[in-house]
């Protein structure tokens, strides 16, 4: 038996699927793992008689899908025995645009695997963004969650910041990521502080300080807050945040960003604040700018294929901004539409990247992706019972307009 693995390991959730025979036998999925931790972060687990890393653990989370699934004869008892029979190994991941980033991301999985034994493709995760939204190796895929990018796709995978534009961290940009607009909230609770609560006698609070509050009690663990049991205010927000960083919790940029629903939650609603609706408009604006950018880039290199025409390709959507916020998608098409003059298709993925890694992988990069087989495989995606849970089938709040 031949096992063929897919993984993709974005910010907020990692993903990983076993297949064989183009059908999905076995999936597992755990909180984000990032090129720097996903297999060995220096911390291990102890169980069942084992030491389990943080990637090993996952995959001992899909021996048991693969066993309680119970599609294959062979039996699947260990995480051992699924490295063993491994044979195809298809990989996803955030920020895989550099030649260092890439030999990182493939020494971590030497650990598990010899290679040179190994079908290893490793490419990032926007760029599979596009094959999962648009079964397509041409187009501009664009990711807006934690983080934010926007991949030019010309027929295969290229490492280097030619094709991949932002994508530089929640410090040096992802402009439109749920992580900056939390910030920009968060900024402006504490400048509304300085500005109205303390200076005045005003007993108005900020707009939306209820629901920050109630946000930060509910992605603090109980076990990080330390002696900051409660949050009753803007103080304890602060008092919040310090123990946030305090405690060397590495999932503080995705806990954080949480707070980006604050305000796409509000501006969707009936009644929204007018704070919420501006910073929803000011973070797809700035997305909107990046693809704007990426267009640019696109009608000035050299060695565009004859048949390939900018203006027909398709712009691919995927991330939580997109997912959780009906206002965000208006606005980043709107934006798109008015103010650059940008016609092409948009789509909105249905899959996560962790499927365009599968379809790429087992097309042998050829970009032949209709193929009854891999139809088969998407079949056998949108039939397994946990794919919406898992988000290997993508769920929206909100209905999208498609192809517009």
């Amino acid at each position: 038996m031949e096992l063929t693995l897919a993984f993709s390991g974005g910010h907020t959730r990692s993903n990983l699927i076993a297949i064989v025979d183009n059908q999905i036998v076995g999936s597992a999925w755990s909180e984000g793992m990032n090129d720097h931790v996903m297999v060995d972060d220096g911390h291990y687990y102890y169980q069942n008689g084992y030491f389990y890393s943080k990637f090993s653990k996952l995959v001992a989370m899909l021996a048991t899908s693969i066993r309680e699934r119970g599609l294959l004869i062979q039996k699947i008892e260990t995480h051992l025995d699924v490295l063993k029979h491994t044979r195809r190994l298809f990989v996803a991941m955030p920020g895989v645009s550099t030649a260092l980033d890439y030999r990182r991301v493939a020494d971590n999985f030497s650990r598990l695997w010899n290679l040179e034994e190994l079908d290893l493709l490793i490419v990032d995760d926007t760029w599979a963004n596009l094959i999962a939204g648009s079964m397509c190796n041409r187009g501009i895929s664009v990711i807006a969650g934690t983080g934010a990018s926007v991949y030019i796709g010309i027929d295969d995978f290229h490492l280097g910041k030619t094709y991949k534009l932002d994508g530089f961290g929640s410090l040096l940009g992802d402009w439109g990521s749920g992580f900056r607009l939390a910030v920009r909230l968060l900024e402006e609770s504490t400048r509304f502080t300085d500005r109205e609560s303390i200076v005045s006698d005003s007993k108005k609070g900020f707009v939306l300080e209820g629901e920050l509050l109630e946000c930060a009690r509910r992605i603090m663990p109980a076990s990080l807050l330390g002696d900051h049991e409660e949050i009753h205010s803007i103080e304890d927000l602060q008092n919040w945040f310090d123990e946030l960083l305090r405690c060397n919790d590495r999932d503080w940029r995705p806990r954080l960003a949480h707070f980006a629903s604050v305000a796409t939650i509000d501006a969707d609603g009936a009644n929204p604040h007018q704070l919420s609706v501006d910073l929803v408009k000011e973070a797809a604006a700035q997305l909107a700018e990046t693809v704007s950018f990426s267009f640019k880039r696109l009608n000035q290199m050299s060695n565009l294929p004859g048949d390939l025409v900018p203006e027909s390709i398709p712009i691919v959507c995927k991330g939580g901004q997109f997912e959780n916020s009906k206002r965000f998608c208006e606005e980043f098409i709107e934006e798109l539409r008015g103010n650059y003059h940008i016609e092409n298709p948009i789509k909105f993925s249905e899959f996560s990247p962790v499927i365009g890694a599968a379809l790429w992988g087992l097309s042998s990069r050829t970009g032949t992706l209709s193929t009854p087989e891999l139809q088969g495989l998407l079949r056998s995606i949108r039939a397994w019972p946990s794919a919406q849970e898992e988000g290997l089938v993508v769920t929206y709040s909100h209905t999208p307009t498609p192809n517009v």
